[in-house]
């Protein structure tokens, strides 16, 4: 059985997307009995973005790339910007879970929550968001950071594991932003492996990073930037035109 990930569906009765990255998920899969034959499937990925778009019958209001068309009205652009991404359209990985020896097969975009998807029958079992080890806290209903991640995560070298990071991104003046690299150790647990308090967060779809030392008494890793920078206060203002 092979899983692969695809981005369908361009609208939704009356509404459509201007962007092909806001497309619905969807998963495909072959399988080869060997026998000269071949089977396909395919089931769109059952997100929060989805199901609420179904049940009303139009693009339900998350944030995305592009403006829909008839655009939504202000107050549906800042329930848009609220509730954030839901559309995890790029890629499928699967992931080594150390509690049960299997895999998980996640899918995945640039931000740090992620589906959980049975790879033979394309069932979406649920979404996770998965804590961020030495990540800001948060008390009340405010959210003061918005997080941000990696649509393809790295192989770690002599293990099972993944590595990824996030971004957390200030939405309050004054308030540091902050990168963690991480190691996936299944899709819920994650742990930190170094920390860094930056002026401004990259956008990085893709990603590199160095390890330094081989010791475990000084280790010492290199997180490459790119310099394609998040605004948020130009952000803001695509939702305010």
């Amino acid at each position: 059985m092979i899983p692969v990930k695809r981005a369908w569906k361009i609208e939704f009765s009356r509404r459509s997307f201007t962007h092909s990255f806001d497309a619905y998920g969807k998963l495909c899969s072959w399988k080869f009995p060997g026998n000269g034959t071949a089977f396909f499937t395919t089931k769109f990925l059952k997100s929060k973005f989805y199901i609420d778009s179904l049940n009303t019958n139009d693009i339900a209001q998350y944030t995305i790339f592009g403006a829909v068309v008839p655009e939504f009205s202000e107050l549906q652009k800042f329930v848009a910007m609220s509730r954030g991404v839901d559309n995890m359209n790029v890629n499928i990985v699967r992931f080594y879970n150390e509690s049960n020896g299997k895999f998980d097969y996640v899918t995945v975009s640039d931000i740090w929550k992620i589906y959980l998807v049975d790879p033979l029958s394309l069932t979406t079992k649920r979404s996770v968001t998965a804590n961020i080890p030495k990540g800001h806290q948060y008390t009340g209903s405010v959210k003061l950071y918005t997080t941000l991640s990696t649509a393809h995560p790295l192989p770690e070298p002599g293990t099972k594991y993944h590595i990824t990071y996030v971004s957390e991104v200030s939405l309050i003046p004054g308030l540091k932003n902050k990168m963690i690299l991480v190691r996936i150790k299944s899709a819920e647990e994650r742990e930190a492996i170094a920390e860094w308090e930056v002026d401004r967060v990259s956008y990085m779809h893709s990603f590199s990073k160095q390890a330094m030392s081989d010791t475990e008494d000084n280790p010492s890793n290199v997180l490459e930037q790119t310099p394609y920078n998040y605004d948020m206060e130009e952000l803001k203002k695509l939702f305010d035109d």
